[in-house]
């Protein structure tokens, strides 16, 4: 899968808008598998899709949705309220700390797997859905492409310390999309 396509799949599945998320996905020959999440709403969301072209699954993970929360808008209140969870797991990745998040992932990760057991999986996601992408691809030992994530190591070799040195080469951290 181009870095291209997973850059466009990383920012269709930050929107969270299902029927976007839809159209992208037929107009690149990818297919729908499994998701663990809300669409249109925050929270932790990740969308596995097939590539027909190539028999690989791409687990697309969300950061966090700011544009959801549109202070001019909303209410300060519920504006909080709507990405509190998100920001919470910003907030323990810029500590350092491993992201709660990370068992909604392993769930995904399973189904996947016990689904398309023979099938190479590649992570992807911007920002927060960028960690988890990198978190996800040292753990299993699959690719993991971001686009503007923080960085994990410090977590990474906390919470996998000798899957970090056998898996981080698969690891690619875009600080844009790639043109």
């Amino acid at each position: 899968m181009k870095d291209q396509i997973l850059a466009g799949l990383s920012e269709i599945v930050y929107e969270g808008d299902k029927k976007k998320i839809d159209e992208f996905a037929e107009e690149n020959g990818l297919e729908i598998v499994e998701f663990s999440g809300r669409f249109n709403n925050a929270g932790y969301l990740g969308v596995a899709f097939f590539d027909r072209g190539s028999d690989e699954i791409i687990i697309a993970h969300r950061g966090t949705p700011v544009d959801k929360c549109n202070v001019l808008s909303r209410k300060v209140k519920k504006c909080l309220t709507l990405v509190s969870g998100d920001i919470t797991e910003d907030i323990r990745l810029a500590l350092d700390s491993a992201p709660k998040e990370l068992a909604k992932i392993d769930l995904l990760h399973s189904e996947v797997i016990s689904k398309y057991p023979s099938c190479k999986i590649t992570h992807t996601g911007h920002s927060l859905g960028g960690a988890y992408s990198e978190l996800s691809a040292i753990k299993y030992g699959e690719r993991g492409v971001s686009f503007d994530a923080p960085g994990v190591k410090k977590i990474a070799l906390e919470n996998f310390p000798t899957k970090y040195e056998q898996h981080k080469n698969l690891i690619t951290n875009y600080k844009a999309s790639p043109n």
